[in-house]
């Protein structure tokens, strides 16, 4: 061990220049104080330690009691100021203890302090800083720590517009992205209403913006767009509103597309068959490949028709409308028509009015499957992140499922807060 030795009179402190040099890179140099008598009333002392590394200012506090104190490994400087402080007493002059370069550093000379940088090392100098307070800075910087090394807390939210309150500046860590099938209002066959998926255009849009920070914009192609129809059991959604919804969906952080529903479009071409007339009017259908068997419920299915509103089409009914269902003696499964008409409508006849008015309809199905996304959608998705502390997701008709990181501090303060606060109410 390497001892220096300085001398603190009347608040000076004075290097032993026969000490020689500390050589920067190194821990084993040892610091000897004399200290005249008014610093025998403190147990407790602080050696503080200023360099610079160019326009870098460094400072570090060293607790220690006696008269002894192990310094700091220094790094690329040439010179460190040592200054004492107790409570209310400290040095008003720091002694100069020459530094030199050691092969760990880089090569060339650092250089000679500014008189800014003097300036700057004489405050640090100055502003003593009692134990409470270190301590309480050393609790804080511990706490720091400790969420800085824990697991990220990780959040979901959903629906077609999502404000992520609490959001930090990382990688978004997953999106879905569901499909939503709109029809306003009833259809019939003289006045059709369409079905609207969003994204149908090709391609589904998602903006995300938060606090001071650029939009980012995400396109994703979507073909004929990705559909979600209402349904009263077995969806994979839940909207604000309670209802369910059977979605196709964009999983972005699998990299999938998952197929949950299945549209055809009937342009008279299709093989119907006569159900048989109930009255005046007769009823036709469509037999379901089983490789798109529907989502069955007591027999019956969850569907959306162009021209068709989804009615029970039976031989004891005569409601006009469509209907997806099984047949109860065997793995069949129909789509129904019964339009408006005459006896004397057959399956020609059916089939020719499909060719004036092609006619779609999407059912959810049993079965899903996937297919992979494009490496450019997926490129992109990796580049999407949420904001500080606020980041706010919204889509073009679609509904949004996110997982994002949390700040750990702020998420754990505010649920302390919240219980305080209940812990009050109930009492």
């Amino acid at each position: 061990m390497n001892i220096l030795h300085i001398s603190v009179i009347n608040k000076v402190a004075t290097y032993q220049q026969r000490d020689g040099a500390i050589v920067c890179g190194n821990s084993d140099y040892q610091i000897e104080f004399t200290f005249d008598d008014e610093w025998n009333t403190s147990t407790y002392k602080t050696a503080r330690f200023v360099y610079s590394r160019g326009s870098e200012l460094i400072h570090q506090d060293v607790d220690f009691t006696g008269n002894t104190v192990i310094a700091p490994v220094l790094t690329k400087t040439t010179e460190v100021y040592v200054g004492i402080y107790a409570g209310e007493l400290r040095t008003s002059t720091p002694a100069v203890i020459p530094c030199k370069l050691s092969i760990l550093c880089e090569s060339g000379s650092p250089a000679i302090p500014s008189p800014e940088i003097d300036a700057r090392i004489m405050q640090l100098l100055n502003t003593a800083i009692s134990l409470e307070e270190r301590a309480e800075q050393a609790a804080v910087r511990a706490t720091e720590a400790a969420l800085e090394s824990a697991t990220p807390i990780v959040l979901a939210a959903s629906g077609e517009s999502v404000t992520l309150n609490n959001s930090v500046l990382r990688a978004i860590q997953g999106l879905n992205v569901l499909g939503k099938t709109v029809q306003n209002g009833t259809p019939t066959q003289s006045v059709p209403i369409p079905l609207e998926n969003a994204g149908g255009d090709g391609a589904a849009l998602l903006s995300i913006e938060g606090s001071n920070a650029e939009p980012q914009h995400f396109i994703m192609t979507t073909s004929n767009g990705i559909c979600g129809i209402p349904v009263t059991s077995g969806g994979n959604y839940t909207d604000s509103n309670g209802q369910q919804w059977v979605c196709d969906e964009i999983d972005l952080e699998r990299g999938v597309l998952i197929k949950r529903t299945h549209t055809m479009t009937f342009v008279g071409k299709e093989n119907f068959i006569t159900l048989g007339l109930v009255g005046d009017v007769n009823a036709f259908f469509y037999q379901v490949d089983l490789s798109v068997k529907p989502l069955i419920v007591n027999n019956e299915g969850f569907s959306l028709c162009s021209h068709f509103a989804q009615k029970r089409i039976a031989s004891t009914t005569t409601d006009i409308g469509h209907q997806v269902r099984k047949i109860s003696n065997g793995e069949q499964y129909r789509i129904l028509f019964r339009p408006e008409g005459i006896a004397s409508m057959d399956g020609a006849t059916f089939n020719n009015w499909l060719k004036a008015n092609p006619t779609t309809i999407t059912y959810a199905l049993a079965n899903q499957n996937e297919t992979p996304l494009s490496a450019e959608d997926i490129a992109k998705y990796k580049q999407l992140h949420t904001n500080c502390p606020t980041t706010v997701i919204t889509s073009d008709g679609n509904y949004i499922s996110v997982k994002y990181v949390v700040d750990t501090k702020t998420y754990i303060d505010n649920k302390l807060s919240e219980l305080v606060a209940s812990v009050k109410e109930s009492g």
